[in-house]
């Protein structure tokens, strides 16, 4: 999965999503998510525009929330697991 901020649409999204977070302090996750998709401005949720909407939406929130942004990396001291079983 791609990281949030690498494209002109995400750029472009950046300050909409800032602005309604900063816009409501009190709001819990599930308030900002529903304020938040109230401003979406690229029409039909579908293709490119919608997939890095979503992934700065990730970002934020989980800044936000969660004080990190999510890079979808796998969780550390895991076992190795073999590819195929013997």
């Amino acid at each position: 999965m791609p990281k949030p901020g690498n494209s002109r649409w995400a750029a472009h999204a950046r300050p909409i999503i800032t602005k309604v977070i900063r816009e409501n302090p009190e709001a819990d996750e599930k308030q900002l998510r529903q304020l938040i998709s109230e401003q979406y401005p690229y029409g039909i949720r579908e293709h490119h525009p919608y997939k890095q909407w979503l992934l700065e939406v990730r970002a934020q929130l989980n800044l936000r929330f969660r004080g990190k942004v999510t890079r979808d990396k796998p969780p550390k001291n895991l076992p190795p697991t073999p590819l195929f079983q013997p």
